[in-house]
């Protein structure tokens, strides 16, 4: 899932915090990684929101 998350924040060139930041403004492809990251973020149970996860 890691990997996942940092691929899909790679292929958008942001952050998560960048994207959290933007998300008014993000394209659909945008928000849809956006989601995504907040998805990876539950299923491993961390509740910081938008933080780099190690």
């Amino acid at each position: 899932m890691l990997a996942q998350r940092e691929r899909l924040l790679a292929e958008v060139h942001m952050t998560a915090d960048e994207l959290r930041e933007r998300a008014e403004a993000l394209s659909a492809r945008q928000l849809d990684v956006w989601h995504t990251v907040e998805g990876i973020h539950y299923l491993l149970g961390r509740p910081e929101r938008g933080r780099t996860v190690t």
